[in-house]
């Protein structure tokens, strides 16, 4: 074959360099978001076997919300393996700084001389080196170690002095670092640390005061370490199932024990969603990209078979077309999967060092396996050839003649559309369980990718073709022109469509959601009068002292502790198993009692509080008996400080927590709660800063064991945490979004020169140039327009739902971020249009 025939054959065959390099670019992201979750993965469970013990301080703990029982401690002891054994308490409570002039809310850190056992935690002392921080808390009987937070904000110093309570520590050093201190889900106050003997010198009352109470065990060998933690739970008779420990809250359940590989579960599992979120996009993207361009070939040899047909009369067989398109695709997809593994390590190390500053983790290069890159290079190049192939299969036939008839395209239509369907089915399975997930989990996501693809194609088989009726109209002909066009279906616009309605979709559930807990969590949103200030750990003699102290309106509520032990006479266990989450049957209870229900209630069913009647009645939160399969009539058992409190379900409630009045899931029917040791909760209404400060410093100066919990700064706290979660979701569906955004504008050209005999023909009759770019502007405007509306319409109903049936919040739009998000895309149709007017 001569140089000049292959230069001929080539430029009849290949495709248009400025589709080769929209595709490359949607390709290349799709393959960033794939190759990106697996770096990450695999970056975090490496990161995570090495450190997991240190941030657990040591290889086993037991931590408990009561002190531990001796005896029975003394028989495990006597029964592990060679080990050493360090303790540790927390206990949230106000501190006074500053001869007493300043207070804040702390976590106070008490530790043994060796703690920890695992890991680093270290300060600065007054001379500037960084020690241990046992050895400094250890040098003096009122030493204390302060945060770094609490050094800057109010100006404290090496040697001066903290009251907590009646115990006044000085300060010997500044933390330096800290290995557990983002493995706690929940932190209210910066942390002071002291020596564990310290701990009984403030005077409080560690049966009414919330204390978390930890023992840590650090083995020779920890080769059987699941063995060891079964062997202690068997010896406390506890089952930990949940073993989540909230912040200085303690743990989920009485006792629960864990081992460094727990931890390293839990942290994994917390970022399960996130994964399943970005496995699925990367997935989804991934296909759409494929198809976009299987759509590219197909369009091209559709486009060329006139000069195909030439070829073959010139004796170019068909095997050698069918060689010169997958030899085409093969590159392709190696510099597609090359810049995708590229760009994804970098968004992987960008992902993982703000998870490694915000959880603690070490800041290291992100670890990139062979097996990964093998993983990633398989579905990019597997997929690109196969779809190719698939096209080639399908033309088979109009290759090898030399006409090819309108019907004979249609058809062809039809079989890749049904193709990339089979094989999306296909890749999805293959994809998902080569990640290792169920197939429960698999069935779901094939199940929920279908029915989202099914409503938007059945979406646009609805609306669009009712554009046609326009048509039929008196406007001018290059708008009924334009109107026919979009009523007409043509599967690169519905390829378009699916694109951009998945990648809106997403950017607007996830504003209205954000939203929606920004109105429901953030103090400075709300309109209605919330407390300033939340309090616990009010001793029940403290009453009188505390209403003389605090004068501006307030609501108090008695709070006693308690475990379900049985539910309509079975055990939690027997119980649990009936259950699809079992976690709020065995967490700690909190239970209250009251004469009349509060503001932020409302009974939904069942009737309030019957004093005539000899059963004792208890009023549970909806969701909370909904999470506990509970009915009207239902009995419970309750433990508290081993007694029984048999109670009757009698109503239920719906409970406006956003409110920030002292609530309840279970409500005891007055007055059987007496009986009991109780502290009080509630919430202060103060109106202004200076109030605040002062209510602070009276009450930690009189009742320092009060726990004052600010509520505008704990809601930033939880709601910056959400949020974190949030951006992650936001970034994933912004790259979902420059993709549709790309793909949209390739198959407009695609679209634009599918329809060029047509516009030609237009211009043949009369109709000027103006005019019919006038027909693809107003085409492409009102095309984009109904797919944005289209799309906030299936977001609104998406996280209307899940306000409503999940998380149980009232739902709000996000105006804001809608109207950005519409006039941005409209604007850049528009500014695309505008600059191809002349093409």
């Amino acid at each position: 074959m001569t140089p000049k025939i292959s230069y001929f054959i080539n430029k009849i065959l290949s495709v248009k360099r400025s589709y080769l390099i929209f595709i490359c670019v949607t390709l290349i992201l799709s393959i960033s978001i794939m190759s990106a979750q697996r770096f990450f993965n695999t970056t975090l469970d490496n990161e995570l076997q090495s450190t997991s013990a240190s941030l657990l301080t040591a290889d086993i703990e037991i931590a408990s919300t009561k002190p531990l029982d001796t005896s029975t401690l003394n028989i495990i002891d006597t029964e592990l393996p060679s080990f050493k054994v360090a303790k540790r308490t927390i206990l949230s409570t106000m501190a006074q700084f500053n001869q007493q002039q300043e207070s804040k809310l702390i976590e106070l850190i008490s530790i043994s001389d060796n703690y920890p056992l695992r890991g680093i935690c270290s300060a600065t002392n007054q001379v500037g080196d960084i020690v241990d921080i046992s050895t400094l808390i250890y040098s003096k009987s009122n030493a204390v170690v302060i945060s770094k937070e609490l050094q800057s904000q109010f100006k404290l110093s090496i040697k001066d002095t903290i009251t907590i309570g009646q115990f006044t520590g000085q300060v010997v050093g500044i933390i330096e670092s800290e290995p557990d201190i983002n493995v706690q889900s929940l932190a209210l106050g910066p942390r002071v640390y002291t020596a564990i003997t310290n701990r009984t010198k403030t005077g409080f009352n560690h049966e009414l005061s919330r204390v978390y109470y930890s023992r840590f065990y650090a083995f020779d060998n920890i080769a059987n370490i699941n063995e060891l933690t079964t062997f202690i739970e068997n010896k406390f008779n506890v089952y930990s199932k949940d073993k989540t420990i909230q912040g200085s809250y303690g743990p989920s359940q009485p006792i629960v024990v864990r081992s460094y590989l727990n931890l390293s579960d839990n942290i994994v599992e917390g970022f399960a969603k996130l994964n399943e979120f970005y496995l699925f996009l990367s997935l989804f993207t991934l296909i759409l990209c494929a198809s976009a361009f299987a759509f590219i070939i197909w369009s091209r040899i559709i486009s060329q078979l006139e000069h195909i047909g030439n070829l073959r009369y010139l004796g170019i067989a068909a095997q050698y077309i069918n060689q010169h398109y997958l030899k085409q695709s093969f590159g392709l997809a190696i510099v597609i999967t090359c810049g995708g593994l590229l760009l994804g390590a970098a968004i992987s190390q960008w992902v993982y060092n703000m998870v490694a500053s915000i959880s603690n983790f070490n800041t290291t290069i992100i670890d990139i396996a062979i097996g990964d890159i093998l993983f990633v290079g398989f579905f990019s190049i597997t997929i690109i050839l196969s779809i190719t192939m698939f096209i080639l299969k399908v033309l088979n036939t109009p290759l090898q003649m030399t006409h090819f008839l309108a019907e004979q395209r249609s058809s062809s239509t039809s079989k890749v559309l049904a193709l990339i369907l089979g094989t999306t089915l296909l890749f999805i399975v293959i994809f998902l369980k080569l990640n290792a997930l169920s197939w429960t989990m698999v069935g779901l996501i094939c199940l929920i990718f279908f029915v989202i693809l099914a409503s938007l194609i059945a979406l646009d088989y609805l609306i669009f073709p009712l554009f046609k009726y326009f048509y039929n109209t008196s406007l001018p002909i290059h708008i009924r022109l334009a109107m026919k066009c979009l009523s007409q279906s043509h599967t690169l616009r519905r390829l378009s469509f699916v694109s951009i309605s998945l990648a809106l979709i997403t950017i607007l559930s996830i504003a209205h959601y954000e939203y929606c807990l920004e109105k429901e969590f953030n103090p400075d949103s709300k309109s209605s009068t919330i407390p300033s200030l939340f309090i616990v750990d009010l001793y029940n003699h403290q009453r009188t002292a505390f209403e003389s102290l605090v004068t501006v309106p307030t609501q108090l509520a008695p709070m006693v502790q308690s475990r379900i032990t049985y539910i309509n006479n079975q055990s939690i266990d027997a119980y649990a198993k009936t259950l699809k989450n079992d976690y709020f049957l065995y967490r700690e209870q909190n239970l209250s009692t009251r004469y009349m229900q509060q503001s932020s209630e409302t009974l939904i069913k069942g009737t309030w509080f019957d004093s005539n009647n000899n059963i004792i009645e208890a009023s549970i939160e909806e969701r909370f008996a909904r999470r506990l399969n509970l009915s009207l009539g239902d009995t419970m058992t309750l433990q508290i400080l081993n007694q029984s409190l048999i109670v009757t379900v009698t109503s239920f409630r719906r409970v406006n927590w956003g409110s920030f009045e002292p609530n309840f899931f279970i409500l005891i029917e007055p007055p059987y709660l007496d009986s009991f040791p109780q502290n009080w909760i509630g919430s202060i209404f103060a109106d202004t800063d200076t109030e605040i400060n002062l209510i602070q410093q009276s009450l930690a100066q009189h009742l320092p064991n009060v726990t004052l919990i600010n509520i505008k700064q704990t809601s930033q706290k939880v709601f910056a945490f959400l949020k974190t979660f949030l951006l992650s979701i936001k970034i994933g569906s912004l790259m979902c979004f420059l993709i549709g955004t790309i793909l949209f504008i390739l198959l407009t050209k695609l679209y634009r020169d599918y329809r060029k005999e047509s516009f030609s023909m237009l211009y043949w009759i009369g109709l000027s140039k103006q005019k019919i770019h006038l027909i693809s502007f107003i085409e492409q405007t009102c095309f984009i327009l109904t797919t944005f509306l289209i799309s906030l319409t299936i977001s609104i109903i998406i996280i209307k739902l899940l306000c409503y049936l999940i998380i149980d919040i009232p739902f709000y739009m996000n105006t804001r971020i809608t109207l950005y998000v519409g006039l941005l895309l409209v604007s850049s149709t528009i500014t695309f249009l505008w600059i191809n007017r002349k093409a």
